[in-house]
């Protein structure tokens, strides 16, 4: 009987030791040298990519930290802000989207809401350019893109009363050949 119970204890000793190996001893690990992408990177094609350009000093404000809403309904941001230290500062964007149909404006943040400044639009240097939206910073503050792609309807307030056709009926239904004069 002895001998019985000393197997046993050896086995249970031998499974104890065993295991115990087995939780000390980490696995080796296996490293690789992954090849990298050759394909091109992603290209921005937001209506306002790239940055802002400006003379003077300034700094850029993150979009997630533009903490106001669009100054109008229709109306998103499409640039990260730049905040500039002096007015009179020449500001200008790339606006890609101006020649999409996107309509843009610059506007500055005036406490607690955004005040748009006069910006124009156009290709800078020229045709063989790029399509700039520039303004010259009034005053020290923070300046943003809100925009909008056209076509836009502007929705009719619900105190307005809608557009009524006021062309007869007949005329209405007749072939598109007709022309009203």
């Amino acid at each position: 009987m002895k001998k019985g119970l000393q197997k046993i204890f050896s086995a249970l000793f031998i499974i104890i030791f065993a295991a115990l190996l087995l939780a000390l001893v980490t696995p080796p690990t296996v490293s690789a040298v992954l090849p990298t992408p050759t394909s091109a990177p992603a290209v921005d094609t937001s209506p306002a990519n790239n940055s802002w350009e400006y003379t003077g000093e300034g700094s850029l404000v993150h979009p997630d930290q533009i903490l106001l809403p669009a100054p109008n309904p229709w109306e998103i941001l499409l640039s990260s802000g730049l905040t500039v230290a002096s007015g009179g500062t020449q500001i200008c964007h790339p606006f890609r989207g101006g020649q999409f149909g996107w309509t843009g404006a610059i506007y500055f943040m005036n406490g607690s809401s955004w005040v748009e400044i006069p910006s124009t639009t156009e290709w800078t240097p020229d045709e063989e350019g790029r399509i700039m939206i520039c303004a010259t910073a009034p005053i020290a503050g923070t300046y943003v893109i809100f925009g909008y792609s056209e076509p836009y309807e502007r929705p009719v307030p619900e105190t307005e009363e809608p557009p009524i056709n006021d062309l007869p009926t007949e005329l209405l239904s007749l072939n598109s050949d007709y022309t009203i004069e």
